[in-house]
This record gives C-alpha cells, sequence and structure tokens, in this order.
C-alpha cells in the first residue's frame, strides 16, 4: 500500500499547505450507503495518512491541483451527471480524437477529465485550454480544476476530491479505452502512461466541434444528450419553443416539431402540440424556466449567461461579467478549540481570482465594489439588492468551511504584536499615562489603548492597520473594552482603554512556544 500512496502522491501533487476532507456522517447512514458528510478544506500540509485513510473509506481526501508557485502538474475537467453515463460520453470523446486524457468516475457519477503533466506548467496555460475541450466535448461551464491561476500566501484554492475512496470496492474509478474499470494499480500505470510534457500540451489541438444547442442553454444540451420522458415532456417543450423563437424566428414551430421527434422519448401529439405548447409559446411575455423541472437539475447558470440565446437581462450580464463562484468561509480556531465565527472571512472567486471579503462586504454591494476596486482594479455595475441576496444565497448553498488552526490566523497576528507592544510599553504608573501610548501593568492584567496598539502596528509592520479590524481580533480573544476616569491636577479626562489578563497571554502564548512573549 505504501508504494501505491507514493505514486498518488506523484500524480496529484498540488498544495502542500492545504487539503480537502469529506467526512462522513457515519450516525445517519448504513455502512453501504457512505455518501453523506461535510466538506471542509483543512489549512495544513497534508500527508501520506491522509491518502491511507482515504483508501481505507474513512475519511475522502481532496487535493488542490494549483502549487504555490502558480503550476499544476495535473488539471481535470469535472463533469456532472445529466442523467446519462457522462463517463462513456467523454471517453468516447478521447479516444475518437486520441487525446492523452484520463477518465475516472466521479464521486457524484459524473466524470473527471485528466490531463497529466511530466513537470509542472504554468496554471494560466492550462485551465483556458481545458475549458475549450470542455465545450469541444459539449459540456461548456463545466469546472475546471485548478479554479485558480494564482494564490496569495493566505489562499488555499479549490480541492478536487480524489479517486479510489474505498479502494476495493470504489465507485470512483478509472477507466481504460474501452470504458472499463481499472483497478488502483492498473489506473496508476495506465494514468502514468499518459503524462505528456509542456510543449506536447501547447501543441495538443482541441477538436472544432458544434453540438446542438452550444448557443443556448446547457440544460437543452443535456435533456437532448438523454431524451425527454413523459414526465417532464411539456415543461421541456416549453423550454425548447423558447429557444427555438430566439434563434428561428418566424420558422420556430417547424424547428419545434423536429426537436419533438429527436429529443423526447415519445413525442407529443400534434394535437396538444397546436392546443397546449404553440398557444402558451405565443404570448409575448412567455421565456425561458429555469427553476422548473427537468431543467432545474440540469441547469448551468454561469455557461447559459455567456450565450447567444441563453438567459439574458442587466442582472444576468453582471453575473456573467463578474463569474462569481466557489464561496467558502474561513473559520479560525481558538487555542481552547472553540471557533472564532461570530465575524468570520470569506473567500469568493471573482473573475477567477480568490478574494477575501468581510460579512459585510459580501451583504452590501457598495462595499463588495469597494472591495473589488482595491484588488482587482473594476468597478462592478449595480444590480436590484434583492437580486444581490439572492446571489449571495445560491453561493452559500454550497459554500465550503475552511478550518484555520489559530497559529495560522490573523487574530494571532495581532495577538503577537500585542504581546511585543506589552512587552516594550508597559511602563505606565497611572491610567492617565495610557494617553501617551504606554501600557498599564496591574495586579493580574494589562491595560491599554486601542489606538497606541494600531500606531505601534503601523510602525512595526510599515502597513496599513485596520483599527476597527484589529478591535474585532481582540474581541474575539475575549479581551473587554472599558472606561474611567483620570484626574490631572485640575482637569478630569475620559480614558478608554482594553484590558487583557496575564492568563489569557499564557494560555494563548501555549500556541506559539518559539514566539515573543510579555515578561511577567
Amino acid at each position: 500500500m505504501e508504494e501505491r500512496i507514493k505514486r498518488l502522491q506523484s500524480l496529484f501533487g498540488g498544495l502542500d499547505r492545504a487539503y480537502g476532507e469529506y467526512r462522513i456522517d457515519e450516525e445517519n447512514l448504513s455502512d453501504k450507503l457512505k455518501k453523506g458528510g461535510k466538506a471542509v478544506t483543512v489549512s495544513k500540509p497534508h500527508s501520506a495518512d491522509n491518502w491511507r485513510l482515504h483508501l481505507e473509506g474513512k475519511v475522502g481526501f481532496g487535493m488542490v491541483p494549483i502549487r504555490e508557485d502558480g503550476t499544476c502538474s495535473w488539471a481535470c475537467v469535472d463533469v456532472d451527471a445529466y442523467g446519462k453515463d457522462v463517463t462513456e460520453i467523454t471517453n468516447t470523446f478521447v479516444q475518437e480524437y486520441g487525446l492523452p486524457f484520463v477518465i475516472m468516475r466521479s464521486k457524484s457519477g459524473g466524470a473527471h477529465v485528466c490531463i497529466f503533466f511530466k513537470e509542472p506548467v504554468p496554471a494560466k496555460l492550462v485551465v483556458k485550454k481545458m475549458a475549450a475541450f470542455a465545450s469541444s466535448m459539449g459540456f461548456d461551464g463545466a469546472e475546471i480544476f485548478p479554479k485558480q491561476t494564482h494564490l496569495e500566501p493566505d489562499q488555499f484554492g479549490n480541492w478536487l476530491n480524489m479517486p479510489y475512496f474505498d479502494w476495493e470496492i470504489s465507485t470512483r474509478y478509472g477507466l481504460d479505452p474501452k470504458g472499463k474499470r481499472l483497478d488502483l494499480d492498473a489506473f496508476l500505470d495506465f494514468a502514468e502512461s499518459r503524462k505528456i510534457s509542456f510543449d506536447a500540451w501547447k501543441a495538443l489541438e482541441v477538436p472544432s466541434l458544434e453540438h446542438p444547442f452550444s448557443d443556448g442553454p446547457p440544460c437543452l444540451q443535456a435533456l437532448a444528450r438523454q431524451k425527454v420522458d413523459e414526465g417532464g415532456r411539456n415543461n421541456a417543450m416549453l423550454q425548447f419553443g423558447v429557444y427555438a423563437k430566439q434563434k428561428y424566428g418566424e420558422d420556430w414551430q417547424d424547428k419545434l416539431q423536429e426537436y419533438n421527434h429527436s429529443y423526447f422519448v415519445e413525442a407529443l401529439p400534434l394535437k396538444e402540440m397546436n392546443n397546449t405548447i404553440f398557444k402558451s409559446l405565443n404570448r409575448k411575455d412567455y421565456g425561458y424556466k429555469c427553476t422548473d423541472q427537468p431543467m432545474a437539475s440540469v441547469c448551468n447558470r454561469s455557461a447559459c449567461l455567456r450565450r447567444k440565446f441563453g438567459v439574458g437581462g442587466a442582472d444576468l450580464e453582471f453575473e456573467a461579467e463578474m463569474q462569481l463562484n466557489g464561496l467558502r468561509k474561513l473559520i479560525y480556531f481558538a487555542p481552547d478549540g472553540d471557533p472564532l465565527d461570530d465575524d468570520p472571512e470569506w473567500e469568493l472567486s471573482v473573475q477567477g481570482r480568490a478574494i477575501r471579503f468581510t460579512t459585510a462586504q459580501l451583504t452590501d454591494q457598495v462595499k463588495f465594489g469597494i472591495r473589488c476596486m482595491n484588488k482587482l482594479s473594476i468597478l462592478p455595475n449595480r444590480i436590484a439588492n434583492n437580486r444581490w441576496l439572492e446571489i449571495v444565497r445560491e453561493q452559500l448553498q454550497t459554500c465550503e468551511t475552511v478550518e484555520i488552526p489559530f497559529e495560522t490566523s490573523p487574530v494571532a497576528d495581532t495577538l503577537e504584536r500585542l504581546k511585543e507592544y506589552l512587552d516594550e510599553n508597559s511602563h505606565a504608573r497611572t491610567v492617565l499615562e495610557l494617553l501617551n501610548g504606554l501600557a498599564l501593568k496591574k495586579d493580574s492584567c494589562y491595560r491599554f489603548r486601542l489606538e497606541a496598539l494600531v500606531e505601534y502596528m503601523r510602525q512595526k509592520t510599515r502597513a496599513l492597520v485596520d483599527k476597527k479590524e484589529v478591535a474585532e481580533h481582540l474581541k474575539s480573544l475575549g479581551l473587554s473594552r472599558k472606561e474611567t476616569t483620570a484626574r490631572d491636577k485640575d482637569a478630569v479626562f475620559k480614558v478608554i482603554y482594553w484590558e487583557i489578563e496575564k492568563s489569557q497571554l499564557e494560555i494563548y502564548a501555549e500556541q506559539k512556544p518559539d514566539a515573543p512573549t510579555v515578561e511577567f
């Protein structure tokens, strides 16, 4: 098993400092149905143990393909299952055009179409071409991994579930050129033999193919592939009809009859077409019904927004331009193991780049726009506020949690600066001297002013320091803000200060034994 793990680590190399886990809910599921659980991003280095637990079927493991330097040694098109065996569709495509991709069945029953490189290559030169291959296969808008082409030091990227979970009976396996299941050893041999050089990747041509409805809603492509059965015929026919009206004008009824006989298990009778379908579609206000079944289950909104005869409108143009996806909630943990989630950070991919937001920035369009200006040099258009909140809710439905150890959190950085500040400035003899930037050590606690700490941090880091953010960090550490008065001759001054117990500093110091500490 150790040799297999080493080969898997080499094949699926990626970001070293973070990985994904799919934690199975053992309490609510039987041993035979280990699919329910929770997807979590873990911000610490992965090891052979993660692969071992994955192969044993205990904890699912996911790898982030993008490396620290913006390169990748593998990439993937993640094709969702649309009621038909997409592994067969993708494998047929790969074999027909002699492409070096490796097909794997995904956790959801879809297909992972992977390419493996002999050496790490720039992600930005891989992602765009993988998207072109996805479109050529007829799956425009499918997720591409890596999702990012660049990572900041404090960002984690998006991870993909690895194959061969519970390896001996796994439903996530590789396919040979004939579409047959490969056992783990055969998969490793096959995948390693398919590795290509960067020069070979650049020379690889994307087949130029036309697919039905490639300029319309992706749901129509999915429905056409699987053919519509009796349960959803009318809704689907109306959806096909909206497309036909937009594209073919006066000839739309003839085209719709073609669709009726080509893409439905059993065609609708002409009488029903005349009395129900044509009558409904002749109303000028009839549009796409994206939330109705069977369309909703095969919807690909992001791809639909970019297509000529897809859904449209100002709000949708905004969504197409911004390319918002991959929302994640960043949860930091206190030394006692409790999550510091009263005011978490959020990470959202905007135009392919992961950006950090506060809750206030994510829910307020103006603040969101300011953040985009600062990070991307763009100012998004405003859309209806109700639609904006809907977008946020949609992102929350698929939001992943990132668990970040306390010692790597911004709160820990603030604490380190606080300890340094107290160590260097605890010379005050009275509360009044706090106004001079000093700290006061009294009994079992320290007192200091927020403004003095912020100024100290600015001088030490020579960078902008957000006073409100520092205050939030102090609150998350359990520090309290207090107020008192102090007299100087005939004048009385109000002094607002913060207080931290000596015992709190000792507890937090245990998390970083080599970090500077306050001398007591």
